[in-house]
């Protein structure tokens, strides 16, 4: 058997994320206030504002997702939007690592992944994996 395949064979999934540990400067799309550097995403304080990429999911779907974050002050959420139906996490406002479940409804149709942050947010965003 080919190493490649087994993971597939495992049930582990890809990530859909493209640069989720935030090596480079792409595959994002920053919202006012967002920076890339050093390895993380970066919010200043100051608009509430959206880093997001494309990213297609499979309607009916459910994903888990996982990211970390540094946070001084303020709030964010992840989430994916589409054409006919958003899902989001929960606000999460403490610096950590969390994880979670994003659920596809059977009509969904999503493009984008997105991290939300609040206008007070200020703060580091890492590691963001949807598989």
């Amino acid at each position: 058997m080919h190493p490649a395949l087994l993971p597939i064979l495992l049930g582990a999934r890809p990530n859909v994320v493209l640069n989720g540990g935030f090596d480079a400067d792409t595959n994002w799309s920053k919202g006012t206030g967002w920076t890339i550097s050093g390895g993380v995403a970066v919010k200043a304080p100051g608009t509430g504002s959206v880093l997001g990429q494309a990213a297609a999911g499979v309607a009916g779907r459910t994903y888990n997702w996982t990211m970390t974050l540094t946070v001084v002050a303020g709030s964010v959420t992840i989430g994916w939007v589409g054409t006919s139906g958003n899902v989001f996490s929960a606000s999460m406002s403490a610096s950590g690592t969390y994880s979670g479940t994003l659920v596809a409804s059977a009509t969904s149709n999503l493009t984008t992944v997105r991290v939300t942050a609040d206008a007070a947010f200020d703060g580091t965003v890492d590691n963001i994996s949807i598989r």
